[in-house]
């Protein structure tokens, strides 16, 4: 589903308010850019607060951080982080790992970040982080140490982190169903979107590699199987029953008026349906 370029109608349903400061985990390639980004659009259209920030920078940054007390915190962070945000409501969306870490390192290769070296060199060398979402939830704030070692007793921990302790946690499979869902509950706009960040070149990819990359993630496929199983927030299929005269188009193509991610009234719907059409694009609702 990431990787088209349709356009996904969001108009969510009455739900009851969620009144918390939002902190999401973007694991890498797991449809966070596209999320996170129109959230942040979204919190700004709300006159409210918002920043992106790495573990790093925290760190550094942290007295200034925690003043601002922003509405919106999300970033590539760990676990541990939300020690210092204790009126929260902490979402994450995971991703099958064999299809994650294949469109990581494409991602990575794309960007020149590492050299294209081949599936196996790349997991043996550990040129991008392996078992990454059992490291961010494991509580030990190790996200990027690839010497970092791993054992049951740390993914236990990790499953019971995201189990009991995140607010939200869903996957790559159910982001629009995310998205309407969070609209829902915090009273935003419609919106209007299309996928962003997609690999445009496929240098590796799963084909008979299953076996390979399993065994270099083990951890986070275990993870992601329980996950699977027993936590991921299960969206019933509820009627849309809501009237918002406010739309988010959030896109990579169309402008209107040399502009794009926009906000725009429900009065021109019509025509901006009538402008995605004329692309040869299809609108999902």
């Amino acid at each position: 589903m990431l990787n088209n370029k349709n356009y996904y109608l969001c108009k969510g349903y009455e739900a009851k308010a969620i009144q918390k400061q939002i902190i999401y985990f973007h694991i890498p390639k797991c449809a966070g850019t596209t999320l996170t980004n129109i959230l942040a659009h979204l919190f700004l259209w709300s006159s409210k607060s918002y920043i992106r920030i790495k573990n790093q920078n925290f760190e550094k940054n942290k007295k200034e951080i925690l003043e601002k007390n922003y509405d919106f915190v999300y970033g590539h962070i760990p676990y541990n982080i939300t020690n210092y945000f204790p009126n929260r409501y902490s979402i994450t969306i995971l991703r099958d790992p064999v299809k994650r870490i294949i469109s990581h390192i494409n991602h990575e290769i794309n960007r020149g970040n590492i050299p294209n070296v081949g599936l196996e060199e790349c997991l043996e060398k550990k040129l991008i982080p392996l078992n990454l979402m059992t490291k961010i939830f494991s509580n030990r704030g190790e996200m990027y140490n690839n010497d970092f070692q791993l054992n049951d007793d740390i993914l236990n921990q990790a499953i019971y982190t995201l189990e009991n302790k995140i607010d939200l946690v869903s996957d790559t499979d159910n982001t629009v169903e995310t998205l309407n869902f969070l609209i829902s509950v915090f009273k935003f706009p419609n919106v209007l979107f299309q996928w962003t960040q997609q690999s445009k070149m496929q240098h590796v990819t799963a084909d008979n590699n299953y076996d390979l990359i399993s065994f270099y993630n083990s951890y986070d496929l275990n993870l992601y199987k329980y996950a699977k199983k027993n936590i991921f927030k299960k969206f019933n299929k509820i009627p849309i029953n809501r009237d918002h005269d406010n739309y988010l188009l959030f896109n990579d193509e169309l402008r209107i008026n040399d502009k794009k991610n926009i906000f725009f009234f429900k009065e021109q719907l019509v025509q901006i349906k009538k402008e995605i059409e004329k692309n040869n694009r299809k609108i999902i609702e």
